[in-house]
């Protein structure tokens, strides 16, 4: 097994992103991806080897780089199952308190920035010049979009999407299976998944 190798599950736009966040971690000098898709070979000039399934084929370190929370989720849940060892992504262009909580999984990108006592779940992102700010527990597999902020002490459910530019103000409660639209401002707690639109947010 090549130690300091590492197969990322997806070869969409996420998971090019993902990609560059390892480059520049300068942890490993082998990549690799698993897609579904038939007509790539490459992502960037580094191989397809299989479908997402085919963990047969990963060698050392995996990551799951599948922007969809639900999928994410579900193939977690498969490596994890398979003891693969899944590591988390963080750039060296963001800001992580030291102070903060990261479960396997997850990616901060270049510019996010999260704050003292936080805690990310399993596979969850945070995106490019996203906040997540102090004492916020988000569940598993959530993705704070790009310019995104989750105000202080907030608690977020699993597979919850944090829209681009959308704001949570300090101190509210998400529940799990919640899509909050780009630019919309969560001023209350939700407690029925959805779709929530609009500053103040209204379900759709």
């Amino acid at each position: 097994m090549k130690k300091n190798s590492l197969t990322i599950i997806g070869a969409g736009g996420h998971g090019k992103v993902c990609l560059e966040t390892a480059l520049r971690m300068k942890k490993w000098d082998s990549f690799s991806f698993l897609d579904d898709r038939k007509d790539i070979r490459d992502v960037l000039g580094y191989p397809i080897i299989g479908d997402t399934s085919d963990f047969s084929k990963i060698e050392g370190d995996v990551f799951v780089a599948i922007g969809d929370n639900a999928v994410r989720i579900s193939i977690l849940k498969s490596l994890i199952e398979s003891e693969m060892n899944i590591i988390s992504l963080i750039d060296p262009n963001a800001v992580v308190s030291q102070f903060a909580s990261i479960a396997k999984g997850c990616v901060i990108v270049a510019g996010a920035i999260v704050n003292a006592a936080a805690t990310l779940g399993m596979g969850t992102i945070v995106n490019t010049n996203a906040v997540v700010d102090h004492d916020c527990n988000l569940g598993d597999c959530v993705h704070v979009c790009p310019g995104a902020t989750v105000c202080g002490a907030n608690v977020i459910g699993d597979r919850v999407w944090v829209g681009t530019g959308a704001v949570i103000i300090q101190g509210q409660s998400i529940c799990s299976d919640v899509v909050i639209g780009a630019n919309s401002t969560i001023v209350a707690a939700i407690a029925s998944p959805g779709v929530y639109v609009g500053t103040p947010v209204r379900k759709l």
